[in-house]
């Protein structure tokens, strides 16, 4: 209620400036140059499925703007200072607006950094066939349409990067790749908008436990379709920490922690021989069954085999340039992520901000 100078009264709505509850830490480590990214997906989590937990705050919508600040400031004061924002391309033009609004929400709170993450989508390109020389789970970018459709979705996109606070390396805005091995034939794509919008390129393509570098497969794909677009890339990378889903993964998810060092050790070698910066992938958890994902033995949830993972993954930072990608901050329909919860509280992230903060006196 307020009163104006005639003695007239009436009721104002006014506006106060959100209070950090937390310092934030992850700013500190950016300028230090030590860069923890976490995968964010701009859900109304109304409408996605939960397994056996719910957020700390309540099934949100991260439209709503107290729910976006809270992760900001949760996020960055246990050192995450990147968001990977799923752009949900795949669901466009339906998504595009809402997740627009989200990313310059988030641009606009001044204390974190956001990239962009962009991937395959069945709306906006033609897949192979089965039995034909390209596979039908991949998207051949030599079709002009498919490169169209890049094009397209990237020149969108790129409408933000010019804010100061979208995330850039070496002054060039970062574009995160997922899902990169669906892409064949992607030289003449990925160097069309590498260079005209001085992109810094992730490709999250480092296939799952136990693949190697000399797997043949992965050889003739590398030797035929894609190693020349990959050439152009900036930076390699995996997802949630290279878990293998399905049912056939009994022996590497029981033994995981020690498949995980394995496969960071055999990928990190391959990266530098291909003279690629490599961002470490770290994920809590993952199962997605009960979801959209079909039958799999689930990547337990477990803070004590959280900090081993994590351990492990530091190990494996890059001292020129550390970076690490948690997968991820907030995909509830697949157990990865790391964000407070009722049940677990702020347990992952107290995890995350112990280590770094050794690894930073270290």
């Amino acid at each position: 209620m307020v009163r104006d100078s005639a003695g007239n009264e009436r009721i104002a709505e006014m506006k106060t400036p959100y209070i950090r509850q937390f310092e934030n830490i992850g700013k500190l480590l950016y300028e230090k140059g030590i860069i923890i990214m976490s995968g964010y997906e701009p859900f109304d989590m109304s409408g996605i499925p939960r397994k056996d937990d719910d957020p700390l705050l309540g099934r949100y919508d991260t439209i709503d703007d107290i729910v976006l600040i809270k992760h900001v400031d949760w996020a960055t004061g246990y050192g995450i200072n990147v968001f990977l924002l799923d752009s949900q391309n795949h669901w466009w033009p339906d998504m595009k607006g809402r997740v627009f609004n989200i990313c310059e929400k988030l641009l606009s709170f001044n204390q974190i950094k956001v990239a962009w993450g962009i991937g395959p989508s069945k709306r906006h390109f033609i897949y192979g066939k089965y039995g034909k020389e390209i596979p039908e789970w991949a998207i051949d970018l030599k079709i002009p349409e498919n490169n169209e459709s890049f094009l397209m979705l990237v020149e969108e996109l790129m409408r933000l990067a010019n804010n100061e606070n979208y995330f850039k390396i070496d002054g060039r805005p970062v574009l995160y790749i997922w899902e990169e091995g669906a892409f064949f034939n992607q030289e003449v794509t990925y160097k069309a908008v590498k260079e005209q919008y001085k992109l810094y390129l992730i490709a999250d393509w480092l296939p799952h436990i136990p693949t190697s570098p000399s797997d043949e497969y992965v050889r003739f794909l590398l030797e035929k379709y894609r190693g020349n677009g990959l050439k152009i890339v900036d930076a390699f990378t995996g997802w949630i920490g290279f878990h293998r889903v399905g049912l056939d993964a009994e022996e590497y998810v029981k033994n995981y922690e020690y498949y995980y060092d394995k496969q960071l050790d055999m990928w990190k070698h391959f990266t530098e021989e291909w003279n690629k910066d490599f961002i470490v992938s770290l994920t809590p958890g993952f199962d997605n069954s009960y979801s959209w994902g079909g039958p799999q033995i689930p990547l337990p949830r477990d803070t004590e085999k959280f900090a081993k993972r994590l351990e492990v993954a530091l190990k494996y930072l890059d001292a020129r340039r550390p970076m690490l990608k948690i997968d991820t901050w907030n995909d509830w329909g697949e157990w990865s992520y790391i964000e407070p919860t009722s049940k677990e509280s702020f347990s992952y992230l107290e995890i995350i901000k112990s280590f770094l903060t050794r690894y930073i006196k270290n």
